[in-house]
């Protein structure tokens, strides 16, 4: 086994949909059109041939990221950090909702075979801490962030206060929208534009479909809410010049803000 930051991601509500399905030709159409958005991005997380060492399984609606550290690791976090946050972007624009947990410890990964700690501890944290779409981070991967940006001479100016935010429950996740939109897509707006859009559709979408059902409409509640959250940094940081209040969302939502790390 080696020592690894490990990635484990699964689909929102996507065994719901499969079981809930009216005929065979209704889970065909889901797991198609799940199989086709997976296919389209798997090259985001994918390793490049004869570059990189990390892996990468899927089954099901499930998907892991295992990256072997090596020293410090700060290269391999900041790696997987960026390629987790596009790819959830890239499959919630496809309609599926991604949830998971980031951890760090041992693990084994060949072409038939996975197991170890580090497997068992990001399954647990996405099924029991995550709850919302949002990838949340281990206390032992927090501890190397916290590390790492020791290496700054201000810490609050660490791109790992940029990256991470702290929720409601303490649980600290990755702020994968504001991340992707002012990386490599900074200076794109028209992109930018398209992409909060449908973001925002998208969110309406399911809470209108889940307007009667709590436990499920409040895991997209919270997803308004950090969208809302996102893009008031966005209008505040003056990154756009031009109006876009027109893509909050009007919705009642969990009633809170998040917060960035500074410490």
């Amino acid at each position: 086994m080696r020592e690894s930051f490990v990635v484990f991601l699964d689909v929102l509500g996507f065994k719901d949909l499969v079981l809930d399905a009216e005929s065979h030709d209704e889970v065909d159409g889901l797991l198609k059109k799940f199989y086709h958005a997976v296919s389209k991005n798997l090259s985001i997380i994918k390793p490049k041939e004869g570059m990189d060492r990390h892996k990468v399984r899927t089954f099901t609606d499930n998907v892991l990221i295992s990256w072997p550290v090596r020293e410090e690791g700060e290269i391999e976090y900041s790696s997987l950090i960026y390629s987790a946050s596009e790819f959830q972007l890239k499959l919630l624009l496809e309609g599926f909702f991604v949830r998971g947990g980031a951890v760090k410890g041992p693990i084994y990964v060949d072409e038939e075979f996975i197991f170890g700690p580090a497997l068992i501890k990001a399954y647990q944290l996405e099924s029991k801490k995550a709850k919302y779409p949002r990838i949340v981070l281990s206390e032992e991967v927090l501890k190397k962030v916290m590390d790492y940006s020791k290496h700054y001479g201000d810490k609050r100016k660490s791109p790992f206060n940029f990256e991470l935010l702290i929720d409601k429950d303490s649980e600290i996740f990755i702020n994968y929208l504001e991340l992707c939109l002012t990386g490599a897509l900074l200076g794109h707006t028209e992109i930018q534009l398209r992409i909060l859009t449908k973001h925002k559709e998208l969110i309406e979408r399911q809470l209108e479909r889940y307007r009667y059902d709590v436990p499920v409409l409040e895991k997209y509640q919270w997803l308004a809410n950090y969208h809302n959250f996102v893009l008031s940094q966005l209008i505040e940081g003056n990154l756009f010049d031009m109006d876009i209040e027109h893509l909050h969302i009007n919705e009642i939502t969990l009633g809170y803000e998040l917060k960035r790390i500074r410490k």
